[in-house]
């Protein structure tokens, strides 16, 4: 929910019923993108979290604690405008392309076998997608 409303509800203003998901559906997907951004970036994820002793805490500089904490903000906004602008940009396949590629990380061979399409179709969406997102890169005044 706080990803959802965080930064004036930005994520949230970025929905468009007329890009073909509902509400619900679009929440859904935000919801389950950023879980498992938790789940695999390995270090926030629930089954290794470790609760920071109170005194590791105070010994920090306030300085370093601000700094990490806001490039891990920045990065995280940077990559989620760039996955909406993707949305916006990519027609239907693309966009299920791009799930499955770079967001599920599945095989070459796994989307082929499973879409009924040729591992060269699927190689040459993965290079649509990675030009249009350095496209989005450039474009877009991203912070990371």
């Amino acid at each position: 929910m706080l990803a959802l409303f965080a930064d004036g509800g930005r994520i949230l203003k970025a929905w468009a019923p007329e890009r073909g998901l509902g509400f619900d559906q679009f929440v859904g997907f935000v919801s389950r993108r950023h879980a498992l951004s938790i789940l695999r970036s390995g270090r926030k994820g629930p089954l290794n979290a470790h609760p920071t002793d109170p005194v590791d805490l105070e010994n920090l500089p306030p300085e370093s604690r601000c700094r990490d904490a806001l490039r891990s903000t920045e990065t995280r906004q940077s990559l989620e405008r760039l996955t909406l602008e993707l949305h916006r940009r990519l027609s239907p396949a693309g966009v299920d392309m791009f799930r499955r590629l770079f967001v599920e990380e599945e095989s070459v061979s796994d989307i082929a076998r499973t879409t009924g399409r040729s591992a060269e179709s699927v190689y040459q969406w993965r290079a649509r997608i990675r030009k249009a997102a350095l496209e989005v890169r450039t474009s877009l005044p991203l912070e990371s």
